[in-house]
């Protein structure tokens, strides 16, 4: 099952979010794809309900938890990943 939200959400956009709010500017090497990853989220919707809970939301929660020192499992994203092997 694709664990995902309804929206997309550019990596471009994650970094700019998180860039503000800890006070930096992202920099970026390269050009984003024009494939971006095909997701559906019925199926998780369907399961789990919508999401109560917003993207920026789930960021600055992220944000919060590295800069307390929060646990990383210190795992590759592969967030480049196009062929559908993790």
């Amino acid at each position: 099952m694709n664990i995902t939200g309804p929206e997309a959400v550019s990596v471009r956009y994650v970094a700019n979010v998180v860039g503000e709010m800890v006070g930096k500017t992202p920099t970026f090497e390269g050009e984003e794809s024009v494939k971006s990853s095909i997701r559906n989220a019925g199926k998780s919707i369907e399961t789990f309900g919508y999401p109560t809970v917003s993207v920026n939301t789930l960021i600055k929660w992220t944000v919060e938890w590295i800069q307390s020192g929060g646990r990383d499992l210190g795992k590759p994203t592969h967030f480049e990943e196009r062929g559908g092997k993790y």
